[in-house]
């Protein structure tokens, strides 16, 4: 029998202290606060980040990170990230157990890449470490199912297993594209990514061009302008799908904002578009709908969208 013991074998909590070149923050600054654990009885291993404040809230929802670089860390490079949007009332479960907690970042300081390639073939992955797969993201949501139907468990019936979403970072993207065509799932955030042609998907996932056909679901494509080696394979995807689509553009890079104190601007734009999609908080999605929206009307920002009258 697993103990909910064991789920504390790591955690960080609202108390943590985050600094980096003088900026300082007591931690993610949602109402219900958040705690990142990791269960080593659950195989594959993986990491969950959750509302510390369990006991205030009725429901709640859960989501599936893919990983960047497909890499098995249970989400260590978006931790900040990560953190933040669990503070604000959500369920995520990251593949494979907590990487090195990386050092948070001043805002704009992610490094940037060259300017992306045109939309093609993935690039050769290097030898390493086995990646995660697509299929992690899918166990991931049965885990939760059946951790919201177990008697004893901590989130017995506490969470929305109708209101499931994906999202994933660069490889982690396309694992979360992967992983939303599952039934399921009901949107999906896909960040600094897009799809390669058909002959040479990326280790740890097998999503395509082709695949695409398959998606069933809203979706938001979240990348970070022209820089994003990302960029010309994001613009493709939107190009080529059919399901309701918002594009957002922001000048950030590859990296995005996930590694910035609290996530950045990325946790404020998961947070509105899943109070939106998962929660029904209209007010919220007034960040992406209607010809004033908020990133339409913020300079930073370019905006895209398809079907999302």
């Amino acid at each position: 029998m697993r103990s909910n013991t064991s789920l504390l074998a790591l955690a960080l909590t609202l108390s943590t202290l985050c600094v980096a070149n003088g900026q300082t923050s007591t931690g993610p600054v949602g109402r219900y606060g958040a705690v990142m654990e990791y269960d080593p009885s659950h195989a594959p291993a993986q990491t969950v980040y959750r509302p510390r404040d369990i006991g205030s809230l009725k429901k709640i929802p859960v989501i599936a990170w893919g990983n960047g670089g497909c890499a098995a860390n249970g989400g260590a490079n978006a931790r900040q990230f990560l953190m933040q949007v669990a503070s604000e009332g959500y369920l995520i479960i990251a593949p494979a157990k907590p990487g090195p907690d990386p050092e948070p970042v001043p805002a704009g300081a992610m490094p940037q890449v060259p300017a992306a390639a045109p939309a093609g073939n993935a690039p050769a992955m290097p030898a390493g470490p086995a990646p995660t797969v697509s299929a992690e993201l899918n166990t991931a949501i049965d885990w939760a199912i059946g951790e919201n139907s177990r008697k004893g468990s901590l989130y017995y019936r506490k969470l929305d297993t109708r209101q499931i979403a994906v999202m994933g970072h660069s490889c982690g993207g396309l694992q979360a594209l992967e992983a939303s065509i599952d039934p399921r799932v009901v949107t999906g955030m896909i960040w600094n990514s897009g799809t390669f042609s058909t002959d040479t998907p990326l280790r740890g996932t097998t999503m395509n061009k082709e695949k695409l056909k398959q998606l069933h679901v809203p979706l938001a494509y979240i990348h970070g302008g022209p820089t994003d080696i990302a960029y010309q394979n994001s613009l493709d995807d939107f190009e080529r799908i059919t399901v309701p689509v918002f594009m957002g553009e922001i000048g950030v890079g590859h990296g995005g904002t996930f590694r910035e104190i609290n996530g950045g601007e990325y946790s404020k734009v998961a947070t509105a578009w899943l109070n939106w999609r998962l929660k029904g908080d209209k007010s919220a999605g007034a960040m992406f709908t209607g010809a004033n929206c908020t990133l339409c009307t913020d300079s930073r920002w370019k905006v895209s969208r398809k079907g999302m009258n």
